[in-house]
C-alpha cells in the first residue's frame, strides 16, 4: 500500500496499491472490509480485479471527478455511493 485516501470526512476509503513490474502501475482499491494480517493489508478484492482497476494518478493532489468515482464503483462493484477525497497527508 502506497497512500490512503479519505472519506469526506477524513476515514480511510481507498488504498493505491503498486502492481505489474516493480509495483509501478497505481490502482485505487476500497479498503471496505480488509483486514490487516501478519503480511500487511488484505482487501477483498483479487490481485487481478485490483490491477484492471481504472488508474489514478497519486501525485495529483486533487479529488476526483464524479465519472472517475463512478468508474472506480462500477469496477468493484460497488452499490453504496462512496465520496473519494484527496490522499490524505501522511505526517
Amino acid at each position: 500500500m502506497d497512500q490512503v485516501w479519505t472519506d469526506e470526512e477524513g476515514h480511510p476509503a481507498w488504498a493505491v496499491v503498486g502492481s505489474g513490474f516493480l509495483g509501478i502501475k497505481q490502482s485505487l482499491v476500497p479498503l471496505e472490509e480488509a483486514a490487516q494480517d501478519d503480511d500487511g493489508l488484505v482487501v477483498a478484492f483479487d490481485k487481478e480485479q485490483v490491477e484492471e482497476a481504472p488508474k489514478v494518478d497519486p501525485l495529483v493532489d486533487e479529488t476526483l471527478t464524479i465519472d472517475e468515482v463512478l468508474e472506480l464503483h462500477e469496477h468493484y462493484g460497488l452499490t453504496e455511493e462512496r465520496d473519494i477525497g484527496k490522499p490524505s497527508d501522511p505526517g
